[in-house]
């Protein structure tokens, strides 16, 4: 089948399935509001509006429902075990990105419908005054279309790869679905629940504050626990790609099996171990939690500090306890799940068979983070300076709105922060990248120090060209004569103050990547004492009157398997080859290559 008759027919499938659900569920919600008591908008069922309504609603269902199926049975017809187009149907990229399109749709759909459902309860719960029959009916007709329209693809899904095996392309689009989704999930969980927290906290501590915790803890709590819900399901799911775990075929693909079809596993062994997508799912988790928890934890120094430094608007004890409610909610919501996925990653990558992919992980978190407490560094010291050179100059308004006391609460918080963050991950690399030999080598070379690296030297450079140009600027203005306006002085002063902190990041950055390029290159090399010599079963008299040596530099596993393809297909028949592997080896070529190994044990024989 071609990709323009594929691109017709899921188009079509899946325009006409969206004017069926929302025409469906319209129309039910129209037809139930005369019926539910206390209806927003009550529409009177002999009204011109409600027949129109009912009419609209109908026609879209009724059109809409017709030409899906028509479509999608074709679709089907082409996917049939006797069909000849059966596998490359199965397995085309289109027809995946239909099914996994509508999964993450009908999903999404489901997860916010869910949360307004749930609010719902909550309210009738809680006696709201505000609670309406509808608010709870109309998020869970939705929530029931969404996870019917779910459940059928899933089950198309389920069948097919009952039938025929995913392919790459079909597991890059399944991986998106998982990973988009969980991702998704996981950020509106987190925002609800340190909403959720933060009213628990100020309710807790302020029996003022009852009424708004009745009215707040309902949407909070439902988007908080639809959002959880969503997130550890897709989770567990894509945790299950990682190895190789076999699930039971259903039903159908059974029964097709013992009619002599055959079948694939539902389940097919997949490792998503080395899969792109999943580093980027749980780096951005990372990236997400560490960001949050610095950033609360730093809101939470503010407080701190602000009081220390003045009374605030209302004095006693009280305002500091609800003002320290929403920081300490964010950090004990994003803290937990930072350790969490750090763990994670931890775990995968002592899990993973090849050396280079566990160091490139636990770089990529090290590298992250300490850039994440670089930048609040960077914006603590900048801001400190600003807020300096404002206090110097009395005749500067640049304080505005807020106080000197707050704005050196916010830099001092940042600076702790930001300083612990950076100091202790930064260190950390140092230390690895300064090893002597072919480890540090490897360090000081690899891609996640050298974006770090450049990406100081890059925000240096910038910062130098813009408040170089800006004090130039100013200078010339004042050399032709035109007169200042505004505070010139003491916009000059914060300009040369952000560049002076920009070009310490620079220079430090620099220095840095100069010191990694002084480091004499280091390549792997396999030991001639570690080689011995080549061992054949040959007799004396026949062998060969040649022999060959063979050093591979570099641990690339390409090269190694084509070298013990080659030596082994060139070897007379009846000979042997032994191989005796290095402690190089032994860290970073698999073991499906080496099953005996060891330095003067055992050895590989091919023959």
């Amino acid at each position: 089948m071609t990709t323009v008759k594929r691109a017709y027919v899921y188009l079509v499938a899946l325009i006409s399935l969206a004017m069926f659900s929302v025409g469906l569920v319209r129309l039910i919600e129209v037809l139930l509001e005369p019926v539910l008591p206390g209806s927003a908008g009550f529409t009177p069922p002999d009204s011109s509006a409600f027949r129109q309504n009912v009419a609209f609603y109908g026609a879209i269902l009724l059109v809409g429902l017709p030409v899906w199926v028509g479509h999608w049975s074709a679709s089907n017809r082409w996917t049939r075990p006797s069909s000849a187009t059966a596998v490359a149907e199965r397995t085309s990229v289109l027809r995946n990105l239909y099914l996994y399109g509508l999964l993450a749709i009908t999903m999404l759909t489901a997860l916010y419908t869910a949360s307004g459902a749930a609010t719902a309860v909550f309210d009738l719960l809680l006696g709201r005054a505000t609670f309406r029959p509808t608010a709870l009916s109309e998020p869970a007709i939705r929530l029931f279309v969404a996870l019917v329209l779910w459940r059928y693809h899933w089950s198309v899904l389920v069948f097919e790869r009952a039938l025929t095996a995913e392919t790459g392309a079909g597991a890059t689009i399944r991986r998106l679905y998982g990973y988009g989704v969980s991702f998704v999930a996981l950020v509106t969980f987190v925002d609800n629940a340190v909403l959720l927290a933060s009213v628990v906290w100020q309710s807790w501590f302020d029996a003022s504050r009852a009424v708004a915790f009745r009215d707040l803890v309902a949407p909070f709590s439902g988007g908080t626990l639809a959002a959880l819900g969503v997130w550890l399901g897709h989770y567990r799911w894509t945790s299950d790609w990682v190895g190789d775990h076999g699930r039971q075929a259903p039903l159908s693909a059974r029964k097709l099996a013992e009619s002599g079809q055959t079948f694939v596993s539902a389940k097919a062994p997949v490792d998503d171990r080395s899969s792109t997508l999943r580093s980027v799912y749980l780096f951005a988790a990372v990236g997400l939690t560490v960001a949050g928890t610095l950033y609360f934890s730093s809101q939470a120094l503010f407080v701190l500090f602000r009081a220390l430094l003045g009374p605030g608007d209302t004095p006693g004890p009280t305002p500091l306890v609800i003002a320290l409610g929403r920081p300490i909610s964010g950090s004990a919501v994003f803290g937990p799940l930072w350790i969490w996925h750090w763990l994670v990653v931890q775990r995968e990558a002592a899990n993973q068979v090849e050396a280079p992919r566990q160091a490139t992980l636990r770089r990529l978190y090290h590298y992250v983070v300490a850039l994440v407490g670089a930048t609040m560094l960077v914006v603590a010291a900048a801001g400190s300076l600003r807020l300096l050179v404002d206090l110097l100059d009395a005749s500067a308004t640049n304080i505005g709105l807020t106080s000197w006391q707050d704005q050196l609460a916010l830099y001092l918080a940042l600076a702790i922060v930001g300083l612990s963050a950076w100091l202790y991950h930064w260190l950390r690399a140092q230390r690895l990248a300064s090893r002597p030999g072919i480890l540090g080598s490897a360090e000081r070379g690899s891609l996640s120090r050298r974006l770090y690296l450049y990406l100081g030297v890059l925000a240096g450079v910038l910062t130098l060209l813009f408040q170089g140009s800006t004090l130039l600027y100013a200078l010339l203005k004042l050399a032709l004569g035109e007169p200042p306006g505004g505070h010139p002085w003491s916009d000059l002063a914060r300009a040369i103050s952000d560049s002076v902190v920009l070009g310490l990041v620079l220079v430090y950055h620099w220095r840095t990547l100069a010191a990694d390029a002084a480091w004499p290159e280091e390549h792997p090399t396999l030991a001639l004492p570690d080689i011995p010599a080549l061992e054949t079963e040959i007799p004396v008299a026949e062998a060969p009157t040649a022999c060959v040596l063979a050093i591979i530099t570099g641990p690339q596993r390409e090269a190694i398997e084509a070298l013990l393809a080659q030596l082994a297909g060139s070897l007379p028949s009846g000979s042997g080859l032994q191989i005796r592997w290095t402690e190089l080896a032994e860290s970073t070529i698999p073991k499906v290559l080496r099953p005996d190994r060891g330095r003067g044990g055992p050895s590989t024989r091919l023959s």
